[in-house]
């Protein structure tokens, strides 16, 4: 078996016309959707920045339970090792690695292992696409594993600025080259996908799914999935993990958080979690906890409020008896953090 995973940081799938019709076509959707397959345009990342989005697609499950539980605790140092992941999974199928991943993010922890301690990884570090494409080795039994930080840089270079149009036609060029080199019927599962969107310029963090929302698409060859399909049900980036251990006819070792995307059924809710503050530093808490339903979203500020789309919301007690239940069993710190946001406001009182 040989699979291709494609990773674009920080993908901002609501700016993507494959995932929002009511935003217009451009480069990187053109580039997307020459690889076919579905694209899941209603997928959500629990915890949107590169550690927690990680950690929670190699293990399918939420930060609380797999251990990258901050903005600053990287899969390499603080995934719950007890847990079964995808690269475990890899592992014991005795699958070889190709890694084009830029040094820095190696030594950051994005993967949750050490490169040096194995003998059967070709790393890539260098950040030299064309290089990369030309002299890889696509072997029998073996995973095809591809950064691409270029979204993620341009909308820092824009400051979060509305005119994406380079960035779309820079990440475009970069897809079309993999999908022109190495073609994508060389493999035989393709995986698109990022750990968490971003904010641009007027988003509001509280109300606004730019963030958490993720890009995902997959493709499989012979499964009747040339031609590009939209799939609508709401699904998470911690999905990919129990899919692939599906596909390789494998099974996944724990309880995880993720679903089969072959079965064919959506997430009844999911839990979000998240800062106002996106710097890395000690100090941080988290500030914001959100529970998505397929057509409702619903976020709480610790503060005993509540927020839809439209404002604050008024929830009837039994429905917020509901909802606290939920946070304090799938979220971080949520009952902590509500008791000292209590004690906040009883001092400043």
């Amino acid at each position: 078996m040989k699979i291709l995973m494609v990773f674009v940081d920080m993908l901002r799938a609501v700016n993507q016309n494959l995932c929002n019709k009511s935003v217009p076509w451009n480069k990187l959707d053109e580039a997307l959707a020459k690889f076919g397959g579905t694209v899941y345009s209603k997928c959500y990342s629990p915890a949107p920045d590169t550690p927690r989005g990680l950690a929670s697609i190699w293990t399918g499950t939420y930060p609380k339970m797999n251990g990258c539980n901050s903005r600053i605790k990287y899969p390499r140092y603080f995934l719950n090792d007890n847990l079964d992941n995808i690269w475990k999974l890899f592992e014991r199928n005795h699958m070889s690695l190709n890694l084009f991943v830029e040094k820095y993010c190696l030594e950051a922890g994005e993967l949750p292992f050490s490169c040096e301690e194995r003998n059967d990884i070709a790393i890539f570090d260098d950040n030299d696409l064309n290089r990369f494409v030309r002299s890889v080795k696509i072997r029998d039994n073996s995973v095809t594993f591809i950064t691409l930080n270029e979204y993620h840089h341009g909308i820092d270079a824009l400051h979060c600025l509305e005119d994406l149009e380079h960035v779309y036609k820079t990440v475009g060029n970069k897809i079309d080259l993999i999908f022109d080199s190495l073609g994508r019927d060389t493999f035989d599962i393709v995986v698109i996908f990022s750990d968490h969107g971003c904010l641009l310029k007027g988003d509001s963090l509280i109300y606004h799914n730019g963030r958490i929302q993720t890009y995902l698409q997959l493709w499989v060859k012979n499964a009747g999935m040339d031609t590009l399909t939209v799939d609508n049900r709401m699904c998470s980036c911690m999905d990919i993990f129990p899919t692939m251990a599906f596909l390789m006819d494998d099974f996944v070792l724990n309880r995880v958080d993720g679903l089969n995307l072959f079965m064919n059924i959506g997430h009844p809710f999911l839990v979000i979690e998240d800062y106002f503050d996106f710097s890395a530093t000690l100090s941080q808490v988290l500030g914001w906890y959100g529970i998505i339903f397929p057509n409702l979203f619903f976020r709480t500020d610790c503060s005993g409020k509540w927020y839809s789309e439209g404002g604050e919301f008024d929830l009837e007690p039994d429905l917020k008896k509901t909802f606290e239940t939920i946070l304090c069993n799938y979220a971080t710190d949520y009952d902590e953090n509500t008791r000292l946001q209590q004690r906040i406001d009883a001092l400043n009182g």
